[in-house]
């Protein structure tokens, strides 16, 4: 896990706190498993928060697929550089406003196919 620490105040004296971000598997387990993330990440997907890119493989012969947050889902966490594949991002949430995002691809994706 990362944190990202914010200084203890800005300019103005307000207060600043300290952020957490996990993975979503990491995130979902705490939520108690209410979706794979399998699931997770294809309500993403059609929410528009996450989308698919491409990158050429080491080898130059094939096209490798990866995960990563879109502008509109960056408000949610960041794109952390996979240390497995530097060449390809994980997207990675932040802890305090993971709950909101449940609730918005509830409220969003879900409420789309319920009426369809």
């Amino acid at each position: 896990a990362a944190d990202i620490v914010a200084p203890d105040h800005d300019d103005d004296g307000a207060a600043w706190a300290i952020f957490q971000i996990l993975s979503a598997t990491e995130l979902l387990k705490r939520a108690g498993k209410i979706m794979t993330i399998h699931q997770f990440n294809q309500k993403m997907l059609d929410a528009g928060l996450l989308e698919m890119q491409t990158r050429p493989s080491t080898n130059g012969k094939e096209t490798r697929t990866f995960k990563a947050l879109t502008e509109k889902g960056l408000q949610y966490g960041e794109n952390s550089v996979n240390p497995d594949y530097p060449m390809e991002t994980q997207p990675h949430y932040f802890t305090d406003s993971f709950g909101e995002l449940l609730i918005f691809l509830r409220d969003t994706v879900d409420a789309d196919i319920l009426s369809e």
